[in-house]
């Protein structure tokens, strides 16, 4: 018998369950770490989700993933995150602002900045809304794309927003035709499968 195996376990069985003990431990300390975490519970019992606007109220900044498609090329969905910082002052042209519209959160550009409101508009959108100052939660600060975090006064940054916003006229003509063209097709490929159903039938 070989000296130092343990109820006469092959090596690799040994290694196999340390191991398992190990992930075992390290799941226990993860479980009870998460146990020990406060958890902001309201009335019915399920765990409290803080708003945007009790986030940057009490921390004065918010870090978020990017959803939808409306700041495209700039922020893609689900892959990169932007910081928004809060801000008592007004606005200025190509600010990227955080806004509340309604019961949604709406991350757009400013495109123009009136006396009381401001002209704003996605970088994938071509329609534009009017957003009032009381709207307004905060400013956009800096993105994190693949990793790395880029600041609104990057020059790269800077010259993708003028190339992108002075040539708004032709961005939305772009924009519209493609989507009139992705209209098409998809008429077009329900027309198709009508007409295959009924010839099948």
């Amino acid at each position: 018998m070989l000296r130092g195996l343990s109820r006469n376990y092959p090596p690799f069985m040994r290694w196999k369950n340390r191991r398992k003990k190990t992930y075992m431990q390290g799941e226990k300390i993860r479980t009870e770490k998460a146990e020990e975490q406060p958890k902001d519970r309201n009335e019915s019992g399920t765990v409290k989700n803080d708003s945007f606007e009790e986030i940057l109220a009490r921390e004065g900044r918010l870090v978020y993933t990017n959803r939808g498609v409306s700041m495209m090329p700039l922020l893609r969905q689900g892959k990169d995150l932007f910081v928004v910082t809060r801000t008592e002052e007004r606005l200025k042209r190509y600010d990227v602002a955080l806004y509340r519209r309604k019961d949604r959160y709406v991350l757009h550009r400013v495109l123009k900045v009136l006396p009381e409101g401001y002209i704003i508009c996605g970088d994938h959108c071509w329609q534009k809304e009017r957003v009032d100052d009381a709207q307004i939660l905060g400013i956009m600060t800096s993105f994190v794309r693949d990793g790395r975090e880029t600041p609104v006064s990057d020059r790269r940054y800077m010259a993708y927003v003028h190339l992108w916003c002075d040539l708004f006229a032709v961005r939305a003509f772009l924009l519209r035709a493609r989507s009139f063209c992705g209209k098409c097709l998809r008429r077009a490929k329900k027309i198709k499968e009508i007409k295959e159903s009924e010839i099948r039938s």
